[in-house]
């Protein structure tokens, strides 16, 4: 799972950069905005980051606490089962493979933590940008409407598609499509390399004996954790997009009966309808439902 993360970091790394740049952007203009509500969200949201980040960084610490407290559990053996060109029941060549196992296992952690949280990075951010959005246009959408017909002398689709906030909405979704473009092969990995887990270390528990099997329950505490966390997330972006059809809907515009505006509101309407979602490949939706549906199996398994 590392090293196709890896692998599809360096092989997009061109496609992620435009892809960060389109999602940074924006969050200038929004930490100078007048709107109490909208700076609150960014600082909420910069708040989470950043309590996020120190989860992660104790979480790598606990996996390297955790593989030495293997060591004095299991003194003797190396942490990991592996085949080493040398016996490693003797002293020396058992710290040497003892140092290569838990060195390999600290970058292997470290890598893949900073990969997940640059991706739960972008989703956050967007569920922002989502929720900003969704004030928008219960604030001020009518009156953009309205500003673009009495501008243009007559509404029309191109007129509104350059209008603030059906502007936004398309970039966002056109954000949102990238962003499963890039990674939805990594998400199917995820998800089926959590599911082989979590049903490896949860059958090896239950026939093993708790003590020689204790580093077991790293891999399944790191598994589910990491599986919670992108499914979290997944649910938080279907939940604020949803959100925006109603901003749209309490957007005033039973105030402004004009032809030109219920049509202009359908058409935003119908777009922000659409819930967008993180998906696995073709197969799967990254929500709470998945988690739950995963945990269930291997509860039954």
């Amino acid at each position: 799972m590392v090293v196709f993360k890896l692998y599809t970091f360096k092989s997009e790394h061109k496609r992620i950069k435009r892809l960060t740049e389109a999602i940074y952007r924006p969050l200038d203009i929004f930490r100078q905005s007048s709107n109490e509500e909208i700076r609150n969200i960014i600082e909420d949201t910069l708040y989470y980051e950043n309590i996020l980040e120190n989860i992660v960084e104790w979480l790598v610490i606990g996996l390297d606490l955790g593989l030495l407290s293997v060591l004095l559990i299991n003194f003797g053996e190396i942490p990991l089962r592996g085949a080493f060109p040398f016996d490693t029941s003797h002293l020396p060549f058992y710290v040497i493979a003892t140092i290569i196992q838990t060195g390999t296992a600290s970058v292997f952690s470290i890598t893949l933590a900073a990969m997940n949280e640059l991706i739960f990075s972008y989703i956050r951010w967007i569920n922002s940008q989502f929720r900003i959005l969704t004030i928008a246009y219960e604030e001020n959408f009518v009156q953009d409407i309205l500003a673009k017909i009495i501008n243009s002398e007559s509404a029309s689709f191109e007129s509104f598609r350059n209008s603030n906030h059906y502007g936004k909405n398309l970039y966002l979704n056109d954000i949102v499509t990238e962003l499963n473009s890039i990674f939805n092969s990594t998400m199917l990995v995820q998800v089926s390399s959590s599911c082989c887990i979590i049903c490896l270390t949860c059958f090896q528990l239950v026939m093993g004996d708790l003590k020689s099997e204790y580093k077991l329950l790293f891999f399944f505490g790191g598994a589910l954790t990491e599986l919670f966390n992108f499914c979290w997330f997944g649910s938080e972006l279907i939940s604020v997009s949803d959100c925006v059809s109603d901003g749209v809907w309490l957007s005033g515009w039973e105030k402004n009966l004009d032809f030109e505006v219920k049509s202009l509101m359908l058409m935003s309407l119908i777009t922000a309808k659409n819930p967008l979602e993180m998906r696995a490949g073709n197969f799967f939706v990254i929500s709470l439902e998945t988690f739950i549906t995963v945990s269930k199996c291997n509860t039954v398994k």
